[in-house]
């Protein structure tokens, strides 16, 4: 049986999301809406759901261009629907064993050092000792500090898992060493759309999929967009290709699509086991004539290891080629997601079968939150 595979969500007081469940995730899932829709925040929460740390809020909020390094704890605020710091996020994944991860965050204030979610659950860690002599003038000067707490809810009770606190030191933050153990373990790859791919990157995913024994899969999948190329290989910090009867040339030179693709095929090969793949806006850089042969590469790796996808589009292509390819394989492993706002402002995200995408996309029917 697998670790972990999403089934279900349910959202509270998160980014744009006030109170949503979304029910109905499968192995292949796409997720479309209009802009604005919470297609991201949903990615998002996913993320943090797995990876409840702060250091998962600094990496995302990255790409929101969210971090405020004078006021560091403005940016948490960002997290919270309409800002309600007030009012706890909840996440709560519900997975295919029927366990769930049920996840909470506090923005929290003390002032005193007993009042510290760091302090009474991590009071013994050298990180936090090393400072507290910090803390303890820091509060003497009546002075309030600002934390971010992460809370696992298990047998009806809020356990502490990590937590990080801003003052005018700048921040300190610490996990609890099995949450931090239990994270490394998980399988979890997520391709933000605004991530450039770095080539020291690439090539260290192209060297673990060789060394998994996958380098004819990655000629294979390079050939989704250029069946003449032959060879690729690392040199001098850069991957190179080669063409029929072609000298070796770096990868840019070849175009976006062969790099996105290499990037999402070398990621398949190289994450472990039951492992989870999170890509934002997936259509980015590719043809729409490569669409289908795209999707049934990633349905097949996905069986093969055993990964479960979820990614976001905006294309109307992406998301009728994702449909023929469900129904031309398994509809069973494969999930076609809309996320909608009601009259009232409230996201839904609504399971649309593969035969209702499909007549809704022949017959021109609004199936993208319109």
């Amino acid at each position: 049986m697998r670790e972990f595979m999403f089934k279900s969500i349910r959202l509270e007081n998160f980014r744009c999301f006030n109170d949503t469940t979304i029910s109905g995730f499968s192995r292949i899932n796409l997720i479309g809406g209009l802009n604005n829709a919470g297609k991201s925040a949903l990615l998002e929460s996913i993320i943090i759901n797995v990876f409840p740390f702060e250091t998962t809020i600094n990496f995302l909020n990255n790409f929101r261009y969210e971090n405020n390094e004078e006021k560091y704890d403005t940016s948490w605020d960002y997290l919270f629907y309409n800002g309600k710091t007030d009012q706890e996020i909840r996440i709560k994944t519900v997975l295919d064993d029927e366990q769930f991860n049920d996840i909470y965050i506090r923005k929290e204030e003390a002032r005193q050092l007993d009042d510290l979610v760091l302090y009474k659950n991590f009071y013994n860690t050298e990180t936090f000792n090393s400072a507290k002599e910090d803390f303890v003038r820091f509060f003497n000067e009546n002075k309030v500090a600002k934390s971010l707490n992460f809370y696992l809810k298990k047998d009806n009770e809020l356990i502490p898992v990590s937590s990080c606190t801003c003052t005018e030191f700048g921040t300190l933050g610490q996990l609890d060493p099995e949450s931090r153990n239990k994270a490394v373990n998980i399988g979890v790859s997520f391709r933000p759309s605004k991530q450039p791919i770095v080539m020291t990157d690439l090539i260290k995913l192209y060297e673990k999929s060789v060394s998994n024994g996958y380098l004819t899969r990655i000629i294979k999948a390079l050939h989704l967009i250029d069946a003449s190329i032959k060879d690729i290989r690392p040199l001098n910090n850069k991957l190179l290709l080669s063409r029929d009867n072609e000298n070796y040339l770096p990868i840019g030179l070849f175009g976006d699509a062969i790099i996105n693709i290499l990037d999402i095929a070398l990621t398949c090969f190289s994450l472990p086991e039951k492992s989870l793949l999170i890509i934002d806006e997936i259509e980015n850089g590719i043809h729409h004539s490569k669409h289908e042969l795209l999707w049934k590469f990633i349905y097949s790796i996905s069986i093969e290891r055993d990964i479960q996808v979820i990614s976001t589009t905006h294309s109307i292509e992406m998301i009728n080629a994702f449909n023929k390819v469900s129904l031309s394989t398994n509809i069973n492993e494969f999930s076609y997601i809309e996320l909608a706002r009601t009259r009232y402002n409230k996201i839904i995200g609504n399971i649309i079968e593969p035969e209702v995408l499909e007549y809704k996309i022949s017959h021109d029917k609004n199936f993208r939150g319109e």
